[in-house]
């Protein structure tokens, strides 16, 4: 109904007085009477999307049938802006590219019902809503900052995306943890570990504990080598930084960052290449003295149902001085 105004230099506003008057209209609020808001405020969301759905441009793609937006070096097919993805559709249907037009039309064309959204809100001093995953690992002391801002009790749900595919100890022709003699020792493994994995089409991010050793590890013939590579830092410009965090999830890149970006930032995967390959793999070449912090890191992949891998390459030295872990109970270890 509303497709149909396409190209004729119509308002929204007058679009939307058309289809509010027709027969179609009438019919839909007759089925169902009780969510006539609900449908005037998403026919008027088509009406200020119809002559903008090639903004910003899109693909199709035949041999899928879909139709994708770009995203950094690839195409992202499960990208949907509002309803002009839907009028996208109907302008290839419009010109007979469709491979297959209905498989096509019913998937996109529909009432984009919005569900609920995420927030972070303080109604009172004695009540915080928040979301975390790793309120379980939080000891003792982490508790007692919790408790003064009122925070006592928490509720552990499940993922909405089902079992996690994120692998640490169990991964096949892996060795999860692995303890290096020499800080040199440790760069070259990191390396080693990083052309393997992009070597198959994977992704790579590395956490090192402080910006001191990023710059160290940045400075080496080891880091040159590598093909495709990103430092991400904290004295980065805000865009330079969501650049790089955009640019981390795609096949065979590698990305260099310091430990305060394990926590919160959305290394999210669009790459369908790099599932199929394996997903971003996480190389954290420290111990963290909180298990929460660990926990962070580890999420920055197999992000909602991906795949994912995760591998400790650790310094003998540092395991000693720090820990206090002697060197036999180091290698021997699992």
């Amino acid at each position: 109904q509303v497709w149909q105004f396409h190209g004729k230099g119509r308002q929204p506003r007058w679009i939307m007085e058309e289809v509010k008057a027709s027969a179609s209209y009438a019919q839909l609020l007759k089925k169902f009477p009780k969510w006539g808001f609900l449908f005037e405020h998403e026919v008027s969301a088509m009406c200020h999307d119809l002559n903008h759905f090639e903004t910003p441009a899109y693909q199709y793609n035949r041999t899928e049938n879909r139709i994708g937006y770009k995203e950094m070096d690839c195409i992202c097919y499960d990208r949907v802006y509002g309803y002009r993805t839907a009028f996208a559709y109907l302008n290839e249907a419009a010109k007979g590219n469709l491979r297959d037009e209905k498989e096509a039309l019913d998937r996109a064309l529909a009432v984009r019902i919005p569900c609920g959204q995420f927030s972070y809100a303080i109604f009172a001093a004695s009540a915080i809503l928040g979301v975390s995953g790793t309120v379980e690992a939080l000891d003792d002391r982490e508790w007692r900052v919790m408790n003064g801002f009122g925070i006592e009790s928490y509720t552990h749900m499940p993922s909405v995306y089902g079992p996690s595919n994120f692998k640490f100890l169990g991964q096949h022709h892996q060795t999860p943890i692995q303890v290096c003699d020499t800080q040199e020792d440790m760069f070259v493994v990191i390396a080693n570990e990083v052309k393997e994995k992009t070597q198959v089409g994977r992704a790579v991010i590395v956490f090192f504990e402080t910006s001191e050793m990023l710059e160290k590890y940045t400075a080496t013939s080891h880091f040159r080598t590598l093909a495709i590579k990103h430092v991400l830092s904290e004295n980065m410009s805000a865009d330079d930084k969501d650049y790089v965090i955009k640019k981390a999830a795609t096949g065979r890149q590698a990305t260099f960052t310091s430990a305060v970006f394990g926590r919160g930032t959305d290394f999210f995967c669009n790459d369908m290449k790099l599932q199929e390959a394996g997903g971003v793999h996480i190389v954290q070449a420290f111990v963290s003295q909180q298990k929460s912090e660990e926990i962070q890191i580890q999420g920055r992949t197999a992000r909602q149902g991906h795949k994912g891998t995760y591998c400790m390459v650790l310094m003998m030295e540092h395991l000693d001085t720090v820990y206090g872990v002697r060197e036999a109970t180091a290698k021997n270890a699992p």
